[in-house]
């Protein structure tokens, strides 16, 4: 029987700071992304894995997502990331989650990414508009989660669309500045769990392409026989099924 046909697949990262990027850059070993573009974008040397630093924001986050899927012609079995840190009332700072459920308050929006990592705790996420000094307990608080998602979801089925937090701070005050050098450190430190987290999502890359590849003999009846539109959808569901 023959194979299938499915096509190089990588990943998409969706980062809000450089500082957050840096150990990912280094990690996975991309390269920048040479022109002229709005957002700093870095890919591996065969073009499968991509990342763009977005800015801080639901609405860089957003932009960023949908101008990555463009440039990098994101098939819909890609497989999309967003990764950085992230406030908690009680997690312990370092600590790094997955959101299992994505709201946002100000848009009055929710998702729900299902829970696809071994291995890997998850958590409820809140995207705000600002950073918050009182978190309320058992939820995340982020700035980019929701723009990223909504964004993401129009590219990608919810299975292959999910945001990885790290545990900055558990609160921050008015006026507080994050350390660069700190938030890096923390995503060092976390760089196993998300390689673990972008092979898993790139194993249900693989199995989402594979279902909706040509099935096998597909194109070889197809020239030898003529099919209307509705036959051929007809054809491909059972040499799907076959």
């Amino acid at each position: 029987m023959g194979e299938m046909s499915t096509p190089a697949l990588g990943l998409r990262l969706v980062v809000a700071l450089p500082c957050e990027a840096d150990p990912i850059i280094r990690h996975m070993v991309l390269k920048p992304l040479a022109g002229e573009h709005p957002f700093r974008i870095y890919h591996d040397t065969d073009r499968l894995h991509w990342l763009i630093i977005s800015g801080v924001g639901r609405h860089a986050a957003g932009i960023a997502t949908a101008y990555l899927a463009g440039l990098s012609q994101a098939n819909k079995a890609v497989g999309w990331l967003n990764v950085g840190v992230a406030g908690h009332a009680t997690i312990s700072l370092g600590e790094a989650r997955a959101a299992h459920k994505i709201t946002d308050t100000t848009l009055a929006t929710a998702y729900y990414p299902p829970a696809i990592f071994d291995g890997i705790k998850t958590e409820a996420l809140v995207t705000m508009t600002e950073p918050e000094s009182l978190i309320a307990a058992r939820m995340l608080v982020d700035m980019e989660g929701s723009g990223f998602y909504a964004a993401a979801s129009n590219f990608a089925p919810p299975e292959l669309v999910h945001c990885l937090k790290i545990v900055s701070d558990h609160g921050v005050q008015a006026g507080q500045r994050f350390s660069k050098t700190a938030v890096a450190l923390l995503l060092e430190k976390q760089l196993p769990t998300i390689e673990a987290a972008a092979e898993q999502l790139l194993d249900l890359s693989h199995t989402f392409a594979t279902r909706w590849a040509a099935p096998a003999y597909l194109n070889t009846i197809l020239a030898e026989y003529h099919f209307d539109t509705k036959q051929k959808g007809q054809l491909r569901q059972l040499l799907q099924r076959w």
